[in-house]
């Protein structure tokens, strides 16, 4: 797997394809701090990177203004968190960089690629109040998400750059080939390809949208056809 995964106990990353067909839940990651700490698990810094859309969907990011600890407090309980919360009209091929901290949901109608830490701590505060078919609410985590929470205005970063990502956890690029293109790997990391457009081959496999690869370290691998991709190292 490379050099660079000797400083993680597990497998370092999760990639995710999130199709939302309804508003998904307000909630926030710790740092790797306060996880390690109290949660014996790393933390979770992500960044989103839009596929699709329709038409007026949003995401939601951060405070859109400086708050402390009671308004937030409030507005959880009033189910009126999402006001205090930016909005943002989502484009296809945008990047959000999701910090640990941050307060965030995700709208119905997107279609994104999530590349994040290996981990699954989600501290949920607001859920929409719905149900189950039994009548039950999903559990929230407010007393945890309030030790958190980044209480500063927070300031939307749109990448809209090849480079969608480049963290002191991982680097991701993505790449529109139209022929043939040689990905190599150093030392350092494995690659991780995922096709997000169009279809070919990588090496000898089919690759249509939304399959995913592994190139292990030190290797490298034709990629060919026409189509995009997403490449991720550690």
């Amino acid at each position: 797997m490379g050099n660079n995964i000797d400083n993680f106990p597990f497998f370092p990353m999760l990639i995710k394809i999130i199709d939302s067909k309804e508003d998904l839940s307000v909630q926030v990651h710790p740092s790797d701090e306060y996880a390690l700490k109290y949660e014996n698990s790393f933390g979770k810094t992500e960044v989103w990177h839009i596929l699709s859309h329709e038409k007026g969907a949003k995401i939601y990011l951060g405070l859109n203004d400086n708050c402390n600890k009671d308004e937030i407090c409030d507005a959880i309980n009033d189910g009126d968190i999402i006001n205090y919360m930016n909005e943002f009209e989502v484009e296809d091929g945008q990047t959000y960089l999701v910090k640990s901290g941050t307060l965030h949901a995700i709208g119905k109608g997107i279609t994104l690629i999530e590349i994040q830490e290996n981990s699954n701590l989600t501290y949920r505060v607001y859920d929409y109040d719905r149900v189950d078919k039994n009548g039950n609410k999903r559990e929230l985590h407010i007393d945890k998400a309030l030790k958190v929470i980044d209480l500063n205005k927070y300031e939307i970063e749109d990448n809209n750059s090849k480079k969608l990502a480049e963290t002191q956890y991982f680097s991701s690029k993505r790449y529109s080939i139209d022929g043939e293109k040689i990905l190599v790997s150093d030392q350092n990391s494995f690659l991780n390809i995922v096709v997000v457009k169009g279809s070919g081959k990588v090496g000898d496999f089919i690759a249509n949208p939304f399959d995913s690869f592994f190139l292990s370290a030190n290797d490298k691998v034709n990629v060919s056809g026409t189509l995009d991709i997403i490449v991720t190292k550690m």
